[in-house]
């Protein structure tokens, strides 16, 4: 779901990247790029990080009353581990547009074989290994997605000549993303722990709340690091009404 609505937010700078490619007006280039990452992260990274953490308590609430409740302790790990790395998985696609948008097709098809060779091999060697067994299949899968997007953002700083802005495309959003999952793991321990421990679906009502109660932290912290842009609030529903209030309160970066 995450890589979905990254994706539809992120494509919307694609066509302004291939217009600017053609002119070459390297500012736009450059402007359209970076935008397309710092949107994939500002969404993936917190919903990546908050569901790492709180896996078992979303497995839980799904399916907890269903036939799959048993098998939940022994899946939470390996949708922990999908969780932390949705920001791979969130940009992978992204970087493939980015690099179609400026007539290189040939590089997503070479770094996806590459990828899925390496994939193939792991799950080869690994889901063999009794200690490790289908956990091996993960462990291939994010091994994919990170080569594929390492591979990929190497080969666009090369086409496009681009400087990525790291601190506001990652630094900034991670440290973001890092406070709201600290937020969620906290709260969820507290309400479901203690304040709603005898509470008739006490822990259902504990995920829903520090969920809200990381969104609103993540909130606060990406606008006070100044990690989003007028770019980014424009490409939003009322946008515009938006960035010109974030602009007068100067929490745009």
């Amino acid at each position: 779901l995450v890589p979905m609505i990254t994706v539809s937010l992120g494509v919307s700078a694609l066509p302004a990247l291939a217009e600017a490619w053609t002119v070459k007006d390297k500012a736009a280039v450059k402007s359209a790029v970076n935008t397309v990452i710092r949107v994939s992260m500002l969404i993936a990274l917190p919903a990546g990080i908050g569901m790492g953490g709180l896996a078992e308590p979303i497995l839980t609430l799904i399916y907890g009353r269903g036939r799959m409740a048993a098998d939940i302790p022994m899946i939470a790990p390996m949708v922990a581990v999908f969780g932390f790395t949705t920001a791979f998985m969130s940009i992978s696609t992204l970087l493939t547009n980015l690099l179609q948008a400026v007539g290189r097709t040939d590089i997503p098809v070479k770094t996806m074989l590459v990828s899925a060779v390496v994939k193939i091999i792991c799950n080869f060697a690994l889901v063999g290994i009794p200690g490790i067994n289908f956990n091996g299949a993960v462990i291939g899968t994010v091994l994919f997605y990170v080569i594929n997007v390492v591979l990929n953002i190497i080969a666009v700083i090369k086409v496009t000549k681009v400087r990525i802005d790291i601190m506001s495309g990652l630094i900034k959003p991670l440290i973001s993303a890092a406070m709201c999952g600290l937020a969620a793991w906290a709260a969820y321990g507290l309400l479901g722990s203690y304040a709603l421990k005898n509470v008739s679906h006490g822990s259902d009502i504990a995920l829903l709340a520090a969920i809200i109660i990381a969104v609103m932290v993540y909130a606060i912290a990406i606008l006070v690091f100044k990690g989003v842009v007028r770019e980014d609030i424009e490409s939003l529903p009322a946008g515009e009404k938006i960035a010109k209030i974030l602009e007068k309160c100067k929490l745009l970066g």
